[in-house]
Formats: C-alpha cells, structure tokens, sequence
C-alpha cells in the first residue's frame, strides 16, 4: 500500500517520502519497512522497471533482506 500510494506522487513528493520512510524506526515488532526502504531506493523500481519478478529480483539482488529462517524460500 505504502509502493502504491508513492507511484501516484509527484517526484518532489516522492523524495519527500523517501526521506520519511529512511527516517522511520519501528521497534518491538517485526515490520516490513526495511525491504520498502530497500525497494525505494532500487535503481530499477525508481526508472519504473516494477513487474510481477521485481520482489524476486530485489531480493536476489538484497539477500540482506530475507529473514535467516526463510532463506532460500521463494518469495513470490
């Protein structure tokens, strides 16, 4: 949800965004905010290269990303 409602921004309020997110810190539960982060700063998610392989791509590319138990596991 949080991708999406970035897409429909403009780009200063995406930068914006981007800040924001980086400067988030969530502690006590697990959260996902490192691989949005992650994705955010993605070369090929900011020149609009998103289709159905991206997730797998990320994380191949940010093996950092998955948890210890799951790695190895697809993630599509």
């Amino acid at each position: 949800m949080v991708i999406r409602r970035i897409l429909i921004a403009n780009r200063g309020e995406i930068a914006a965004r981007i800040i924001a997110v980086a400067a988030t810190r969530i502690s006590g539960v697990r959260s996902n905010l490192g691989f949005h982060s992650a994705a955010l700063d993605d070369p090929e998610f900011q020149t609009g290269g998103v289709d159905t392989g991206f997730v797998d791509r990320l994380y191949a590319r940010r093996p950092d990303l998955c948890d210890r138990h799951e790695e190895g596991a697809s993630h599509g």
